[in-house]
């Protein structure tokens, strides 16, 4: 099954517990919970989105700050990216919302085995804390759109195949991005899903947009039909897979891009 829906509350919506029966009445059934300047809100809160979520048919994610660094130099910021973590965690847990989707770190000129022993040092720190408390909720690391960040596909699915309780999230915006232009054909949208494929899972969280990039990469997320990439040859390839598809659309036209993908779709 495909979900669709859009990253942060859509149209005409006043908060998130409202936008679920928005989202239910305009034919959409996902919203990634956005947690990217700040962590604030009540354990009581995220229980009542949650049972709007569940009554509406609306399958919830969140996103952590966009300031999280697994890989920072100052053992603040890695400190303080962990508690991050476990804010949303904790109300994902309490949404039943099973996926956070982050930017794991940045390379900061050093070895990439030293970025990646660092980030999955992190990982590894902060499931212990996850498990202990009992908080039903999957990291979700993300394909990232600038070079100077750590995340290309195959990077982020090798990761997610050493440490148990991750999984990756798909921004293919971002895939395009870092490439200089990556996804053209139908061929280059099957590489991502063979990619995906090698770990397993039953379910697909991405993200999805069009972007502006640059030889560093991404500049600026865009409305679909805005820019890059083209979706049209990929478009099969997400019809034809049998596991959940979860697509967030990263967009500020937000849901009305959700509704036009899945015309797209033929849903």
């Amino acid at each position: 099954m495909i979900y669709l829906g859009p990253a942060g509350i859509p149209h005409g919506a006043k908060s998130t517990r409202e936008s679920m029966s928005i989202l239910k009445e305009r034919g959409l059934n996902a919203m990634e919970v956005e947690f990217v300047y700040h962590v604030n809100t009540k354990p009581e809160t995220a229980e009542i989105i949650g049972k709007e979520a569940k009554k509406n048919g609306i399958r919830l994610s969140a996103h952590a700050p966009y300031y999280i660094n697994l890989n920072s130099k100052t053992k603040e910021t890695v400190k303080k990216s962990r508690i991050w973590i476990y804010r949303v965690a904790e109300l994902c847990d309490i949404m039943e919302a099973p996926i956070i989707a982050f930017h794991p770190g940045f390379h900061h000129g050093m070895k990439k085995e030293v970025v990646e022993r660092n980030i999955r040092r992190q990982l590894n720190y902060m499931l212990r804390k996850i498990q202990k408390e009992g908080w039903s909720v999957l990291l979700g690391l993300e394909v990232t759109g600038k070079k100077s960040a750590w995340g290309t596909i195959e990077d982020v699915v090798e990761m997610c195949k050493d440490v148990e309780g991750t999984i990756p999230v798909v921004d293919w915006a971002h895939h395009h991005a870092r490439l200089g232009g990556g996804l053209k054909t139908k061929e280059d949208f099957e590489y991502v899903f063979s990619k995906y494929e090698e770990l397993g899972n039953d379910v697909m969280h991405c993200h999805l947009s069009c972007i502006r990039y640059r030889d560093r990469g991404e500049i600026e997320h865009q409305d679909l039909g805005q820019g890059e990439p083209d979706y049209g040859p990929g478009l099969s390839v997400f019809k034809e897979k049998k596991y959940d598809i979860v697509i967030i659309l990263e967009t500020k036209a937000k849901d009305d891009d959700a509704l036009k993908m899945k015309r797209m779709l033929g849903l």
